[in-house]
Formats: C-alpha cells, structure tokens, sequence
C-alpha cells in the first residue's frame, strides 16, 4: 500500500485487482478498519461486503490463494455497491505451502495502520454481523465510547 502526492492511497501489487482501488484517506478522530483474509468464498463474499460496510469505515482484504473466482466476485462487489475497501495484497505461497498465521496478521496490521486505523477489527467472511450491530450504530458505538 503506498499514497500518492495527493494524499490517495494505493496499492502497489502488480495484479489489477490488488491495485484498482484508489481513494482519499478520510482523518478521522475515530476510525475503524475491518480487516479480512479470504479464500474461496466467491458465493458468500458479496453479502460479507455489504454486511459489514455499514459497520467499519474501510475494509481491507487479503486474498489467500483463492482457486475459484472470490477475486473477481469481490471486485464486482466493490465496484457495484460503491464500497469503500480494497485488497492490500495475495498470498505469495504456493498452495500447498503451509500458511503463516503471523506473517499475515502482521501484513494485515500493517496495511490497518497504513489507513490510519484508530480500530481494528479481524474478521473473517464467514462471520456475519447481526442486524443488532447496525442499529444506531452500536458497534461503532460500543468500540469508541
């Protein structure tokens, strides 16, 4: 992720999808970053998305070598809702290398702190929030009081 002499965040990966998405960083007093690792979920991702934009002020996502279309089916999502996230990068591993834990929270902290998060929430795109969650704002709510 890098930022632009305007101020515009970026992504630096060489693939499209990983360096598509470009916007102003908001500086907010308060500002909660959600933060995904994804794989193979092309049919849930979309309702993950819009599920949690409400909730979070930026999500970031990390694509862990995916084999089906996640990719492409959350850039879809991206772009026909408007939301406000991108990807910040893909797992460089082969498949059938073990995963590091570590190395990709890090990454995703990392990339967190980069938009300048105040919060963070890891989350992953089987775990929905509950329609309570975005009632007044209750999340964000609970989080900064």
């Amino acid at each position: 992720i890098g930022t632009t002499k305007s101020g515009e965040s970026t992504s630096t990966d060489s693939d499209d999808a990983f360096s598509s998405f470009t916007w102003r960083e908001e500086h907010l007093p308060h500002k909660l970053v959600s933060v995904t690792q994804m794989r193979n979920c092309e049919n849930t991702i979309e309702y993950f998305l819009l599920g949690l934009q409400p909730l979070v002020d930026t999500i970031l996502l990390y694509d862990d070598r995916s084999t089906d279309n996640t990719v492409q089916h959350a850039v879809e999502a991206i772009e026909r809702h408007h939301l406000h996230a991108r990807f910040i990068q893909r797992a460089e591993t082969q498949q059938n290398q073990f995963w590091d834990e570590i190395h990709t929270y890090s990454l995703l902290l990392k990339a967190a702190r980069s938009v300048n998060a105040t919060h963070i929430m890891l989350i992953d795109t089987d775990e929905i929030p509950t329609s309570n969650f975005h009632d007044n704002h209750l999340l964000k709510n609970m989080i900064f009081a």
